[in-house]
């Protein structure tokens, strides 16, 4: 295992590294676009046409912790929402990536938001 720091491996990322994805989206209004970077950097979303299979919402529980590297975990909020989990995990921090989502134990998981 790399013993550099967090922070520094990140660092070391660049844009050679790193490889560059479309992402298509759909909305819940069944509009669809495809959001991708252009040569300046800048996010771009173009709108998507053609035969599509649709929407489907779900609202299945994803209960699934997701290990990146020792003491860096990704999860779903329905894992940011299940105490004994978290703490099964050691979990102490918590950063919020999703949009208006309140933490659901500010007394005991510190929570940094980013939006």
């Amino acid at each position: 295992m790399d013993k550099r720091s967090l922070l520094s491996q990140i660092q070391d990322l660049s844009s050679r590294t790193l490889t560059h994805v479309d992402t298509e989206v759909t909305t819940a209004a069944g509009k669809r676009f495809i959001e991708r970077r252009d040569q300046t950097g800048t996010l771009v979303a173009e709108p998507k046409t053609g035969p599509a299979l649709g929407f489907c919402a779900d609202y299945s529980s994803d209960r699934n912790v997701g290990v990146v590297m020792e003491r860096l975990l990704v999860g779903s909020l329905d894992v940011a929402h299940d105490f004994s989990l978290l703490r099964q995990h050691g979990v102490t921090h918590i950063l919020n990536v999703g949009s208006g989502i309140p933490n659901a134990f500010p007394d005991v998981c510190h929570v940094n938001a980013y939006s």
